[in-house]
């Protein structure tokens, strides 16, 4: 009898060039996927350096338009992301947030709220760079 694959979702709020995406890349390539039936799910895209392996590996976006101002991404982001959680995520699966800073703390809240028992929670952030987000830092603690 085989076991069944253990399904994990690898999310990310804004995919460009830099060490979450390598992060996330090589987790990718090295992964056994005998084991883990993995998805990468972004909020969005700002780079089309990795569109081969995004159509590879069917790769979720959720806000299609390249959106940078961070207010408007994650006013699109957050509901895109409730929507995604609701009709394509069962409560076992795994979820994995790497994230950069402590707003996207919320899309773990949605995650929490919809009951996904296992959610990993990686910042690749260790320092607040303005004044809004030393506020957000600090209410999110």
């Amino acid at each position: 009898m085989q076991n069944k694959k253990v399904k994990v979702i690898l999310f990310e709020d804004k995919f460009g060039l830099g060490g979450i995406e390598t992060f996330i890349t090589n987790v990718i390539l090295r992964i056994d996927y005998n084991l883990f039936d993995i998805e990468l799910v972004v909020v969005n895209k700002v780079t089309d350096q990795y569109d081969s392996l995004f159509e590879s590996l069917g790769v979720k976006v959720l806000v299609p338009k390249e959106e940078l101002n961070p207010i408007k991404r994650f006013s699109k982001g957050l509901p895109a992301f409730k929507e995604y959680l609701r009709t394509n995520i069962s409560r076992d699966t795994i979820i994995h947030f790497n994230l950069s800073d402590s707003i996207d703390l919320l899309y773990v809240y949605l995650a929490k709220k919809r009951g996904i028992k296992v959610r990993i929670v990686h910042s690749h952030n260790s320092s607040a760079t303005s004044s809004l987000k030393t506020l957000s830092n600090s209410l999110c603690k």
